[in-house]
């Protein structure tokens, strides 16, 4: 694993109270040249292909034991950009830092590249870097991971600048007042959402209502069909069954009604009609017999 590379930037307070934190911003690299840097002599690094670690911890004398606050890096207009928070109202490391920049002490903001890989310029060799042309002797350093932010006595980059600055009174108001807003249009799309819950209740409740009087009507027409008695006892089985259930009970249940027997019903021959009485035949039968 190469060495890592530490680039700095001019640290300056501009308030003198060093109890509340305290933000900073400023350029960490310039994006030109630093002359005589260690044992790389000149050396460049490219911005366009340089990583920047998400999530930076700002470190005391890249201490990793001795964290005071964040910060954040961007890559903009050819330059290393680095903000971040000192914790200087609950960090006695922090706010020392703090205390001794307003005493006059200047510190510089260091970053801290890794992983990086060196192209060492030959004699007559030129490469356009950063939009600058870098000529020999010049070391260029490509893929390099930003990886570490610190607060250092001592830097690098004299091309550079960072402050540090009390919270802005009329920003944080404008913050208070966003967060407001947002607080107050939440609340209204909270009340929205339980409106609309309460509806949805109702219309769910509508609707079983529904579904419970039409189950009702159909388990009463098939006891109808099948001749049994429809009780609200008898009924109340079929009223939970999902349609495809009761469908398939109710079509048992009519294959299984007794069937009338057909001989029953047949038409039958009626008897022959008894030939009405006639008086006259009896009283001529009864005159003849006399006489005879």
């Amino acid at each position: 694993m190469n060495k890592p590379i530490y680039l700095s930037a001019a640290l300056t307070p501009e308030s003198t109270d060093c109890t509340t934190n305290r933000a900073f911003s400023g350029v960490a690299y310039s994006g030109a040249m630093i002359e005589n840097h260690g044992w790389l002599s000149n050396v460049v690094i490219d911005i366009d292909s340089m990583t920047i670690a998400p999530n930076l911890q700002l470190l005391l004398e890249h201490d990793t034991n001795n964290v005071i606050g964040t910060a954040t890096a961007v890559k903009q207009d050819g330059k290393v950009l680095v903000n971040g928070l000192l914790v200087s109202a609950i960090d006695d490391d922090a706010q020392r830092v703090c205390q001794k920049a307003q005493a006059g002490i200047t510190w510089q903001l260091s970053v801290g590249l890794y992983d990086y890989q060196q192209q060492e310029l030959i004699e007559g060799q030129s490469e356009v870097v950063n939009g600058l042309t870098v000529e020999y002797p010049a070391t260029i350093l490509r893929n390099s991971v930003l990886r570490e932010v610190s607060v250092v006595a001592l830097g690098a980059d004299s091309a550079t600048s960072l402050a540090i600055f009390s919270q802005n009174p009329t920003k944080k108001e404008d913050n208070r007042m966003e967060v407001k807003a947002l607080q107050e249009e939440n609340a209204t799309l909270r009340a929205q959402l339980e409106a609309t819950n309460v509806e949805l209740s109702t219309l769910k409740e509508q609707f079983a209502a529904k579904q419970l009087e039409a189950r009702t009507n159909e388990v009463k027409a098939l006891f109808a069909a099948i001749g049994k008695e429809a009780t609200d006892e008898a009924i109340k089985p079929y009223l939970s069954m999902d349609s495809a259930a009761f469908a398939v009970v109710s079509a048992d249940m009519q294959a299984l009604k007794p069937k009338a027997n057909a001989a029953l019903f047949a038409a039958t021959t009626q008897p022959a009609e008894k030939p009405a009485f006639d008086s006259s035949k009896v009283y001529g039968a009864n005159r003849y017999n006399q006489g005879a």
